[in-house]
């Protein structure tokens, strides 16, 4: 990757292991019983410095997943993910310390996301007068609403040095003006080059903040570009599930829970060689092994190893039995100053 900040990803999976409660009727058998869920099921994809792209799909898609691992919360089970560049995630109502008044946490985020201590004071004011908390900024954030708790949080977010910005369901869309300028606020970040990632739930505000959008399906990426292609295609597929009766509804639930426990990552990866292969475009088929299954280095130590720290310890020994005097220090010292 170039010195530009820019976020890629090759088929990246994530896999969710569960235990299933015990049965009381028949403990024997669900003893040891998992419930195996991948997350995202191959996810590649490039944001180039200066993007602004929104996460579309439903609840449960894999957008918050892929997000975690896009922050280095949550490692991705194989794929390759490089973020160049600093981080900051703003979730609804998150990063507030609820007995700290609002100014209070202004200085607190800002030096927990590495901000120096002459850089928050002159933020300060801007932060304020950002998130339109004038009348309550000195008031401790426990008296604060969950709108304006998301307010005060991205209004901090907004004002530090960092290279990424993720917005996971944190706007209040209900406040136009507020909205409006954090509109304002991410298009100037956009022209310094930060890369906005917007997960949100409201295709309005996808649609103002960003010029390209990523809708993710059941783990997979259904379809990038254009934001108004996306979401023109994510509305059609909306409307067509609308008319879906009940049991229609739960048959479609169960698929896809289907198909992320049916995952097969062997599968997966041959598929991926041959369509490499059929694509006629050179690929480096080590390293898209590496990817697929990477090499996990072990916590065990080695026969080498041990070998090793066992000579040192007979070596130690050894010295000890031929060169530290048995006589006791007591006496050694005295002859010493008899001398």
């Amino acid at each position: 990757m170039s010195k530009e900040i820019n976020i890629s990803a090759s088929y990246v999976t994530k896999k969710y292991v569960r235990k299933v409660k015990k049965d009381d009727r028949n403990k024997a058998e669900s003893k040891d019983k998992r419930e195996i869920s991948w997350a995202l099921r191959g996810i590649s994809f490039k944001i180039a410095a200066g993007e602004a792209i929104g996460l579309v799909g439903e609840n449960g898609s894999g957008r918050s997943t892929l997000c975690k691992i896009i922050a280095s919360v949550s490692p991705p089970t194989t794929g390759e993910i490089e973020v160049n560049g600093k981080v900051s995630v703003i979730k609804a109502n998150i990063g507030l310390n609820r007995k700290l008044t609002g100014r209070e946490n202004i200085k607190l985020k800002s030096l927990q996301l590495g901000t120096p201590n002459h850089k928050i004071q002159t933020i300060t004011d801007e932060i304020i007068s950002f998130s339109g908390l004038e009348d309550a900024i000195d008031k401790p954030a426990k008296v604060y609403s969950n709108r304006t708790k998301s307010k005060l949080s991205l209004a901090i977010a907004l004002h530090q040095e960092q290279d990424i910005i993720l917005i996971d369901e944190a706007l209040p869309t209900s406040d136009r003006n507020f909205n409006q300028r954090c509109v304002e606020k991410l298009a100037e970040l956009k022209t310094q080059g930060k890369i906005i990632i917007l997960v949100s739930n409201s295709l309005r505000t996808v649609k103002k903040l960003c010029d390209k959008a990523m809708w993710i399906h059941n783990g997979e990426i259904k379809r990038m570009g254009k934001v108004l292609d996306v979401i023109e295609s994510y509305n059609a597929f909306v409307d067509e599930h609308k008319s879906f009766s009940k049991q229609e509804l739960r048959d479609y639930k169960t698929h896809l829970r289907e198909e992320k426990a049916s995952f097969d990552i062997d599968e997966y990866y041959e598929q991926t060689v041959a369509n490499l292969t059929n694509s006629h475009q050179p690929f480096d088929s080590n390293r898209i092994r590496n990817i697929f299954y990477p090499i996990k280095k072990s916590t065990k130590m080695g026969l080498l190893s041990k070998a090793v720290i066992f000579l040192m310890i007979i070596g130690w020994l050894w010295i000890a039995v031929h060169y530290v005097p048995t006589r006791p220090i007591t006496e050694i010292i005295s002859n010493f100053l008899s001398q």
